[in-house]
């Protein structure tokens, strides 16, 4: 099993649609779950859902099991909640709670090929908990320079939680709503950092990426054709084949 969360210290550069489309082209062959970590519940309105249990659920120590909601076959989901932004102020008092999380998951290993968490910018609790279950954290960043300054906040923030959080945390990015024609390495040419871990997948504007989540689907099945659709067929074959996942 394989925990991947979608993570960036800037709003609005697609973590939603990363997690979302991202599941859609490993599920064909694999079992998914989703879970929505952001109290705003964008991933979990994007498929038209509401749910009694959440990710809420989930961290007060309830059954993951009984928070678990069917999208379609092979995907699943924890819905995300308005609770969760109550949640560490709630559990201030409590030690070990960034691990909540990742010791709820124990209990899926065997249940799931993939867990993908859809994370907000902010680093509170439930991102604390994201990082320390993860395999791999996943940036989408925009092409411009203000967007990898905060691609390169994240870097240090992970390079100082490891020790504490999970020290074999792996952190790559790739560029995202990205004009066609644009070639978004060109952002970083000149550059004093190396950036190796940007990889050469890019997602292209797509406006089929923002309508299929209007109907609960995902690019794939909703615009197999579409730019949206290749360019994460593209995204997870990277992935694959650098051994991210």
């Amino acid at each position: 099993m394989k925990i991947i969360s979608s993570i960036n210290e800037k709003g609005g550069t697609g973590k939603t649609t990363s997690t979302r489309e991202i599941a859609g082209v490993l599920k064909k062959k694999n079992k998914i779950l989703l879970i929505d970590c952001d109290y705003q519940a964008n991933l979990t309105s994007s498929f038209l859902l509401e749910a009694d249990k959440t990710i809420v659920n989930v961290i007060n120590g309830e059954d993951i099991n009984e928070c678990i909601t069917p999208i379609e076959k092979n995907v699943d989901i924890i819905c995300g909640s308005i609770s969760a932004r109550d949640l560490e102020e709630n559990l201030s008092w409590v030690t070990k709670k960034e691990f909540f999380l990742k010791n709820a998951l124990e209990n899926l290993k065997e249940k799931y090929d993939y867990i993908l968490i859809d994370c907000r910018p902010d680093m509170r609790l439930l991102e604390k908990n994201a990082l320390a279950s993860s395999d791999l954290v996943i940036t989408p960043i925009e092409p411009h320079n203000y967007s990898l300054d905060g691609f390169d906040i994240l870097e240090q923030f992970l390079y100082a939680v490891k020790p504490i959080l999970k020290e074999n945390l792996n952190h790559v990015g790739y560029f995202s709503r990205v004009a066609i024609g644009k070639a978004p390495r060109e952002v970083i040419k000149g550059s004093d950092t190396a950036y190796n871990n940007i990889l050469d997948s890019f997602i292209r504007h797509n406006v089929k990426l923002q309508e299929c989540s209007l109907v609960g689907k995902f690019i794939i099945d909703y615009a197999p054709r579409s730019n949206g659709s290749l360019d994460f067929k593209k995204l997870v074959e990277e992935l694959k084949t650098k051994k991210y996942i």
